[in-house]
């Protein structure tokens, strides 16, 4: 029988961790995002070009029904935003809906990042790379204001107002994302929290989601188990 040999199983720890990160970045529940009322919508009432009005604040969507979208887009007028939805690449059962907080005092978000006073905080009921475009309509008073994306763990903020085609009037504030953790809609600029690595060290690139450690932690200790095990048979 052949000797298993520590290249063997750091290359199988390598493919663990990869596919770990893939399935990270999947579009997956957002655990900032408060349920609303969520209200589930026919799948012959999902049809290109038709605009959809929910009793509520979230439409719960089934996969059959996005995909049979194709080029098309539909608009779901929900009850504190109205959604668009286009470019369907990868139709999954998925609720469509954003909660959305006008902040009434200087406030910190659970990211750890700070918002000041009136800043608008949108965020989608998903995480992650959503397979689809979402154009968000909300409700603002603000006005020459800008967007800015903040990812999960608050060290990356990104002011998304030109690629988001953002823009403010008659009172509604509008922009297109295909990936989200939180958005806020403010006249001052939003920063991230101080990161606590190392000065001159690489970050993590951010996904948006955080990665399950404990299935890094045990693919490692198997590592360490099977090496050990590769010396004493030599």
């Amino acid at each position: 029988m052949k000797k298993f040999t520590g290249k063997i199983f750091a290359g199988i720890f390598t493919a663990a961790v990869l596919a770990t990160a893939a399935f990270a970045t999947d579009y997956v529940e957002n655990p900032d995002y408060e349920a609303p009322s969520i209200v589930e919508v026919k799948d012959e009432d999902v049809k290109a070009d038709a605009t959809v009005k929910v009793e509520g604040d979230a439409a719960k969507v089934t996969a059959e029904a996005l995909s049979a979208l194709k080029d098309g887009k539909v608009t779901f007028e929900l009850g504190n935003a109205t959604i668009t939805v286009s470019d369907v690449t990868d139709a999954k059962d998925v609720t469509i809906g954003v909660n959305v907080v006008t902040e009434k005092a200087d406030a910190k978000l659970d990211s750890g990042v700070s918002v000041p006073k009136d800043a608008v905080v949108v965020t989608p009921a998903q995480q992650g790379n959503f397979g689809m475009k979402l154009t968000v309509t909300v409700d603002t008073a603000l006005k020459d204001a800008k967007l800015y994306y903040v990812s999960t763990d608050g060290k990356k903020v990104e002011d998304v107002t030109k690629s988001t085609g953002f823009k403010i009037a008659d009172g509604k504030a509008t922009f297109t994302i295909d990936h989200a953790s939180q958005y806020v809609i403010s006249t001052s600029e939003i920063k991230a929290v101080a990161s606590s690595e190392d000065p001159g060290k690489p970050g993590t690139p951010d996904t948006g989601v955080t990665l399950p450690i404990a299935l890094v932690v045990l693919a490692g200790g198997s590592v360490a188990v099977s090496a050990i095990a590769a010396k004493k048979r030599k």
